[in-house]
């Protein structure tokens, strides 16, 4: 009798002890105390269990560390845009001096253009979050086309197809644009004509895709694949923008968005951006 009583105190014991240590453990995770660790070393159900609740707070602080990280550098990207934008305010109160003296002096062109480099300016100079709506965005860029077409004497033509639902999504601030100028800077060459840079977007299979298409000189394969990868530094693409971008829609909307070129020589470039759906809030 006294042989199994004391038995019995054992295996009560042995079961009894781990349980109210995880419970322990599992109460200072409740209070956020995530850098405690189950002390349980046992070679039963026991021990495995406290080793898969150790696992699980490993993990949970590496999502904590990653988090911390990204909102790190989000912070960082907003102070540089920021920064950014203290020394062209000057430039924007003088530009829009010039535009009023030429509206005055009836210079409707020097007026137009006057007004759509404020507009631009008003985009990039305006809030310092990083995201708006493609709405905005498209805005902006066509901002950008009115002062690039009175650059170059309206070589190209410029066009969107974007559905409604489309226009209400979020998207990083400034995605366009350098792919549109790469379409206009490298990609028309001046010689064939008749170029064409058009925008199209549409929810697709629970996605936003934002395709830039340009009928300019286009890429070979070895080129475009390269360029897929980050690896690309000819003057087509600066790697810098592009990298840039990638860097930012991964930034706000993690590794399910996406930046991926298509091109043939001669033929056409299409760069598409796929983002997840953010609906902008009534």
């Amino acid at each position: 009798t006294i042989i199994s009583v004391c038995y019995t105190i054992w295996l009560t014991r042995s079961i009894t002890l781990p349980i109210k240590e995880l419970m322990q453990v599992c109460k200072k995770v409740m209070k956020g105390d995530f850098t405690v660790h189950a002390a349980v070393k046992r070679q039963d159900e026991f021990g495995r269990l406290g080793d898969t609740f150790n696992s699980m707070i490993d993990q949970i602080n590496d999502s904590f560390d990653k988090e911390r990280r990204s909102r790190n550098r989000k912070a960082e990207m907003e102070y540089q845009i920021l920064q950014a934008q203290i020394n062209p305010h000057f430039l924007y109160n003088t530009l829009d001096s010039m535009k009023w003296l030429a509206v005055m002096q009836g210079v409707d062109n020097i007026a137009e253009m006057s007004t759509a480099l404020i507009n631009l300016l008003q985009y990039n100079l305006g809030k310092v979050e990083g995201e708006t709506t493609l709405h905005n965005e498209i805005e902006s860029v066509r901002n950008y086309i009115i002062i690039q077409k009175y650059r170059y004497s309206d070589m190209f033509e410029f066009t969107t197809m974007i559905d409604e639902e489309a226009e209400k999504c979020r998207v990083p601030r400034f995605i366009l644009q350098p792919l549109v100028e790469n379409s206009i800077i490298h990609g028309f060459n001046g010689e064939r004509g008749n170029y064409r840079v058009h925008i199209a977007a549409v929810i697709f299979d629970g996605k936003l895709h934002i395709r830039v298409i340009d009928n300019g000189m286009g890429m070979d394969a070895d080129s475009t694949e390269k360029i897929n990868k980050g690896q690309e530094k000819s003057t087509r693409f600066s790697k810098i923008g592009v990298s840039s971008i990638r860097e930012r829609i991964k930034l706000y909307f993690g590794e399910e968005a996406e930046l991926i070129f298509d091109s043939e020589p001669n033929v056409a470039t299409i760069a598409e951006i796929i983002l997840p759906i953010i609906k902008e809030e009534s």
